[in-house]
């Protein structure tokens, strides 16, 4: 399924940017982003959100894409530009080691269609006390439609937050789970 996943975005690559607008900041401040977070940006695909980590952290960030040619696009994007920094990897073979205080999944949950692989993932890579924010700029109802005829190895249904939580219970504590029509936030803290 991964290398599904792998192809079907390295045919997007090319022109994944084009009309792609930033997220509203309030989308990423409500990760709990703070000053000195080591923080990982999964399924980063061009880039879109890791400069404004990076700036929102003050540190270096890291984004990690399953694509290839997502994060060829993703290193030409941000070329010469200090405090981001991109690999090539699925996220369930990252070693990080318990060393990240907050891994952000923006635009990409639907995706992951394996939630114990994601969940082991999350449990290798986050500090105790670390945090995973699930970040969509579109609601369920929207995403629905966006990924209409996908298939099974590509993308999932995505219940409410709420319900999706239940399922990272009792290794992650929720600090937030809300959508609206126009996205949807699903804040944990790993216990």
């Amino acid at each position: 399924m991964e290398n599904d996943v792998s192809k079907f975005f390295d045919s997007l690559a090319s022109h994944w940017d084009e009309g792609i607008k930033a997220p509203p900041l309030d989308l990423l401040l409500s990760s709990g982003i703070k000053k000195g977070d080591r923080v990982l940006d999964v399924a980063c695909g061009t880039g879109i959100i890791t400069s404004t980590l990076a700036k929102l952290c003050g540190r270096d960030v890291l984004g990690i894409d399953i694509s290839p040619k997502m994060i060829e696009a993703a290193k030409a994007n941000h070329k010469g530009e200090e405090g981001v920094q991109f690999l090539c990897i699925d996220f369930a073979e990252f070693n990080g080691e318990g060393d990240y205080d907050l891994v952000v999944i923006y635009n990409a949950f639907p995706h992951f269609v394996d939630l114990r692989a994601l969940k082991k993932s999350l449990l290798n890579t986050l500090k105790k006390g670390g945090k995973a924010a699930i970040l969509h700029s579109l609601s369920r109802k929207e995403l629905g439609h966006h990924h209409d005829g996908l298939g099974p190895s590509i993308s999932r249904t995505i219940a409410s937050p709420i319900e999706e939580a239940r399922f990272f219970s009792p290794e992650f504590s929720v600090l937030m789970a809300e959508e609206s029509d126009h996205d949807y936030r699903l804040v944990l803290k790993k216990n």
